[in-house]
């Protein structure tokens, strides 16, 4: 069976963030054999990149969505030192023009939807509670990252408070059980082999991420985009608890919907085929609803 990584994307390019940072961006075409749908743009996790997406873009293209990805400054293939961030509207920057980099490419009035996992779904939530683009249709946001399963220990954090005002971009190791990502053991041993995988955290983007989910936590009563949140049944990543917690702040008014995927490990589109096959019927299910 393919892996995550074996669907090529059918154009590359280098973009700009806003400060100049240079970054990977790839697209897969929709399919020629169906009218354009609308476009779909992936926001991947921490430690990984757009290229671990490629199976799950392919599955979007296939059904008549145009979907990109990049890379985000200091991971994969783009510019940046790595795992370090000074704040998360760094990260923010490198959607918003990735975004429009992504429009582009389409005729005026294509509707687009953002697509945000863990990490990737904190920095779209954080977009979406700053902004209204005219052509976003709505979101999806996969086990985003508003907390953490496991505490972090007490002497590592200590240990993160010396080294930010010393050595804010320090390597420090990170402990990520990479077993609870997926039940494809095909997938993990791909992303074992994956050299451009971080290994590392740095005591500044640790700080960041904590200011970053109390920013997108107040933040996620004041979006008005339709939202749709996939949250794994067996989620040991971050913690589920928070993910719901942050849903039922959405106002009551909006178009918002969570669906927990019972028996799934963190990364619902890289598990196992069933599985992830149900996922992209969800995924396809909701984006049609919003265009008909």
């Amino acid at each position: 069976m393919p892996s995550a990584y074996d669907f090529p994307p059918d154009n590359e390019d280098a973009i700009q963030s806003g400060d100049g940072t240079k970054l990977r961006y790839v697209e897969w075409d929709a399919s020629a054999a169906l009218p354009l749908r609308g476009a779909v743009l992936i926001a991947h996790g921490y430690a990984e990149r757009s290229m671990r997406y490629s199976r799950w873009a392919r599955g979007l293209s296939g059904a008549g969505y145009r979907t990109a990805s990049f890379d985000f400054r200091g991971m994969g293939s783009s510019g940046g030192k790595r795992g370090f961030v000074r704040d998360f509207s760094e990260y923010v920057d490198d959607l918003e023009h990735t975004f429009l980099r992504l429009q582009r490419d389409l005729s005026d009035g294509t509707p687009c939807f953002l697509y945000g996992h863990s990490m990737g779904g904190l920095v779209v939530l954080l977009h979406l509670s700053q902004n209204c683009n005219s052509q976003l249709k709505g979101a999806i946001i996969s086990g985003p990252l508003l907390g953490v399963s496991m505490p972090v220990p007490g002497w590592k954090t200590a240990l993160g408070n010396l080294l930010i005002h010393v050595a804010p971009g320090f390597n420090l190791p990170l402990d990520l059980d990479q077993s609870s990502l997926t039940h494809d053991q095909e997938d993990l041993l791909s992303l074992k082999s994956d050299p451009l995988i971080l290994s590392h955290v740095t005591p500044s983007w640790y700080f960041a991420s904590l200011r970053a989910i109390e920013q997108a936590k107040l933040g996620v009563p004041k979006i008005v985009a339709p939202t749709l949140w996939l949250l794994a049944g067996e989620e040991r990543i971050v913690s589920a608890a928070a993910v719901k917690n942050a849903y039922e702040t959405l106002s009551l008014l909006g178009d918002h919907t969570l669906i927990e995927y019972y028996g799934s490990y963190h990364e619902l589109h890289n598990e196992l085929a069933p599985a992830r096959k149900k996922t992209l019927q969800d995924v396809l299910k909701w984006m049609n609803k919003k265009l008909d």
